[in-house]
């Protein structure tokens, strides 16, 4: 499918959702989180997401992404103990491929390793140009050209995997006025959620002004891997 496309079907019905539950009663507040904060499976997706598209190999060449401006396999811009991946023969996966439509052979990719970027999602053109590797050019029946795209996008955080810290508010829903800059990394939008501890339980709005490098450098891995959309990941937390 499309990148981002499951995400993009849903939100509009989301938010909506979100509207509904918020107002269903007079009475209802709406807090601003202060402690840990659980992300769930749908905003997680989304945060990743926005890494996987600074990291198509046209984003590179023609110095769109932020990410150009880093050097392959010597800076480091993300914590050490990240490391995204790009698994097309996973065996668990959604999207399975041996092959892209381009008939370069698909393998998997370690975009990014222990917070250096390693590789980049590229069809046959870009690659020869980034010295990189092919094999995520794919033919869609609703498009007119092959579009760069993950397979399956795992995401590992290398320590606190199994460390679960007392949660205050889970959240899971990005806002639909969410929006990210490419060009810098900037990121500025509402996630909703719930408040978890206390007496007054409800829902919660979290605005958040921040750099995608600093967000992902302030997390923390909770649990076991999830999967959403083809991608893998375990639940992340962070305290703001």
């Amino acid at each position: 499918m499309p990148f981002g496309s499951n995400y993009s079907e849903e939100a509009e019905d989301i938010n909506s959702e979100i509207e509904i539950l918020i107002h269903q009663e007079q009475d209802s507040v709406i807090y601003t989180p202060k402690g840990n904060c659980l992300l769930n499976n749908r905003v997680i997706y989304y945060f990743i997401n926005l890494i996987a598209k600074a990291l198509l190999s046209y984003q590179i060449t023609e110095k769109i992404s932020f990410l150009s401006k880093y050097r392959k396999n010597v800076d480091i811009i993300f914590d050490k103990k990240m490391s995204l991946i790009d698994f097309p023969l996973f065996a668990f996966g959604v999207e399975r491929h041996l092959y892209d439509s381009e008939g370069a052979k698909c393998a998997k990719k370690v975009l990014i390793s222990k917070g250096k970027i390693n590789d980049y999602l590229s069809n046959k053109e870009d690659a020869s140009v980034l010295n990189c590797t092919g094999g995520n050019a794919f033919a869609f029946p609703t498009e007119f050209q092959r579009i760069i795209e993950p397979t399956n996008i795992i995401l590992q955080i290398s320590s606190g995997e199994s460390n679960i810290e007392p949660i205050d508010y889970i959240f899971d829903y990005v806002d639909l006025s969410f929006n990210f800059n490419i060009q810098n990394g900037d990121m500025s939008g509402i996630i909703w959620g719930r408040k978890l501890t206390g007496i007054n339980k409800g829902y919660c709005r979290l605005e958040i002004n921040d750099n995608i490098i600093n967000f992902f450098n302030n997390i923390t891995a909770v649990g076991r891997m999830h999967q959403y959309s083809g991608y893998y990941f375990p639940l992340i937390s962070r305290v703001f």
